[in-house]
């Protein structure tokens, strides 16, 4: 039987944007070894033993005994996604990750996983600024997030004053990377050495 790392943990892929600027559904992104999404799954599947997509559509992939919930409140951002995924998450927490990261880094997801007096764990990059889809949230966050949404404030950040929320510094974000346009996608190509699959992302264009 798999061992999985974080047993009581939640895992949430967030793939509820609508692509506009890659003009292509970047969760069918081909990359070695399957789909930007499956490559995300993968990972998340070596160490959560609860992985769910949270999505505003339909998605073709492999299920696997991956639970697919669509967004209660359509359009209205990641905070929408958030709150479907932990009503329906096995454990009380859950390591959210949005859908265009395709390195779940393993040593850091471990830091805010061992936070446990916090109701939100959430990494600081070195510029001050937080990662909010890189993040850990506990189910108790849900009432804040519903009064916020019925307020029309769709940002995460707005969470933060409202629960008990930790921020653990990230000096190392070298592993980062986040595909949002086409060019993210060509260097995250060629840092993989995935010159072929360049080739015929090139050729589509």
């Amino acid at each position: 039987m798999k061992k999985t790392r974080y047993p009581d943990v939640s895992a949430l892929v967030l793939t509820g944007g609508g692509s506009r600027r890659m003009q292509r559904d970047k969760a069918e992104l081909p990359l070695p070894g399957g789909t930007l999404l499956e490559v995300i799954l993968d990972q998340l599947q070596a160490c959560f033993d609860d992985v769910v997509i949270c999505s505003s559509r339909q998605l073709n992939h492999r299920s696997n005994g991956i639970h697919t919930v669509l967004d209660a409140t359509p359009d209205q951002g990641p905070l929408a996604g958030i709150m479907s995924g932990l009503r329906v998450a096995l454990h009380p927490r859950a390591f959210v990750v949005a859908g265009d990261m395709p390195v779940v880094h393993r040593p850091l997801v471990t830091r805010l996983v061992e936070v446990t007096d916090a109701e939100i764990v959430v990494p600081r990059r070195p510029t001050g600024l937080p990662e909010p889809l890189f993040a850990v949230y506990s189910r108790t966050v849900l009432p804040a997030v519903v009064e916020l949404l019925a307020a029309g404030r769709r940002s995460i950040l707005d969470l933060y004053p409202l629960c008990r929320t930790r921020f653990v510094p990230a000096p190392n974000m070298r592993w980062y990377w986040n595909i949002n346009t086409l060019a993210d996608y060509h260097d995250y190509l060629r840092h993989l050495g995935a010159d072929h699959l360049l080739a015929q992302s090139r050729r589509r264009t």
